[in-house]
């Protein structure tokens, strides 16, 4: 009620945990080996390099107390862990099952040898073990800012159209719900109606958290996020 339009315009957008998720499910994405040994992910070649903003470290956590997809082990009988995937914006590595790890192994001239990160797992006893998203992922964000911290901004709290991003590039355009404007550090009026754009890994490599409750929605435990830089289309 009392929504009002916005112009269209490159500002700062806050998603919230329904919002956030639905795009960082295309990102996680990228770190599936198979994924990455088969071409489809962009961060192929990139272990060693800065792919996201500084601030942020992100973990898979089998073992994490009280975590939703927690467990002894996967799908293949290999003891669950915690694995580093970015330090401090550095991608780390990937996720494996025991097929792609030994695929790695074979394809690489180094002694370094890949093991699986226990994420083998059946979508059913009638199939056999892959490579499964993350169990609990964690996004650490070592500096989270303040919504009184925003003079002018977009609040999201869902999006729609997630799953049509381009789970290669990284390219989305959803529709903003539950939508608000930010206005001198507090949340204002209402949105009718509005788009974001924008690339998914683009955004993370500029972006902080938001100083609130870390929650988990589905394999994500995340704060409220802020992107310094999204698109939003009225």
């Amino acid at each position: 009620m009392g929504g009002v339009t916005v112009e269209t315009k490159d500002t700062k957008v806050i998603l919230d945990y329904r919002g956030a998720v639905g795009l960082l499910n295309t990102f996680v994405n990228a770190f599936n080996a198979d994924n990455v040994q088969r071409g489809r992910s962009i961060l192929k070649d990139k272990v060693g390099k800065p792919i996201v903003d500084t601030n942020i470290s992100i973990y898979d956590d089998g073992t994490l107390e009280g975590g939703l997809n927690s467990s002894i082990s996967d799908g293949e009988g290999v003891r669950t862990e915690k694995t580093c995937l970015v330090k401090d914006g550095i991608l780390k590595g990937f996720i494996y099952d025991i097929y792609t790890a030994k695929k790695e192994n074979s394809n690489k001239n180094t002694d370094d040898d890949i093991k699986s990160t226990a994420n083998g797992f059946r979508g059913s006893y009638a199939g056999t073990p892959s490579v499964s998203p993350p169990s609990n992922i964690i996004f650490d964000f070592k500096e989270q800012v303040d919504i009184s911290e925003i003079e002018n901004g977009f609040l999201a709290t869902d999006v729609l159209g997630a799953h049509t991003a381009n789970p290669i590039s990284g390219d989305f355009s959803v529709e903003a719900n539950n939508a608000f404007l930010i206005e001198n550090g507090e949340i204002s009026k209402p949105v009718k109606k509005a788009m974001i754009s924008g690339n998914i890994f683009q955004a993370l490599s500029d972006c902080n958290g938001v100083k609130s409750e870390l929650r988990q929605y589905g394999s994500f435990l995340i704060p409220k996020i802020l992107f310094n830089n999204l698109r939003v289309v009225g």
